[in-house]
């Protein structure tokens, strides 16, 4: 039963954290690119070539700012998880079923 509520919950997580910082990422790119500019763009050979240089450019600085702002996210989350770990108990589950019985 733990096992699969560990599985379930790192499931939901996951979701929740890829819709997050996929939104954080459009609205950076949105906010950079401006509004004339389509992101998809830069994630299509065929249409990257029918582009100006300078708007290319422009649209490759919105990204990499966009994918800073994930991964200082990510960063930040990563070491809240590591320190709350650093609270949880030390020991086996069993040494602290034997000193709780007695």
């Amino acid at each position: 039963m733990a096992t699969s509520s560990v599985q379930f919950f790192r499931t939901i997580g996951g979701a929740i954290a890829v819709a997050a910082l996929g939104a954080v990422l459009n609205e950076r790119l949105a906010s950079r690119a401006g509004p004339d500019v389509d992101p998809n763009v830069a994630l299509s050979p065929e249409l990257r070539d029918s582009v100006p240089a300078d708007a290319l450019a422009s649209l490759r600085e919105s990204l990499a700012a966009g994918l800073h702002s994930v991964y200082v996210i990510m960063a930040v989350i990563a070491t809240l998880g590591f320190l709350i770990a650093l609270l949880f108990p030390r020991g086996t589950a069993r040494s602290h079923a034997h000193r709780e019985a007695e």
